[in-house]
């Protein structure tokens, strides 16, 4: 699809975001506001990136919270 972002590059940006959370925030609360796919990826980044991680699977119900430590 022509303007349709790959799932590599889709992840890059998502890791991008997350390194930006992390030199410009450390140590405080920060609130993210995002869907299940971004979720997969914020979940993978804070988790270690795991080489074998599952990115099908499912880590959030809706209106659930994922918790991280950032400090």
């Amino acid at each position: 699809n022509m303007g349709t972002e790959s799932f590599k590059e889709f992840v890059k940006r998502n890791c991008g975001f997350c390194d930006m959370i992390m030199e410009n925030h450390k140590d405080r609360n920060v609130l993210i506001i995002t869907h299940s796919a971004n979720a997969r990826v914020i979940n993978y980044y804070f988790n270690g990136k795991s080489k074998d991680y599952d990115f099908s699977k499912s880590v959030i119900q809706n209106c659930g919270l994922l918790t991280f430590e950032n400090s």
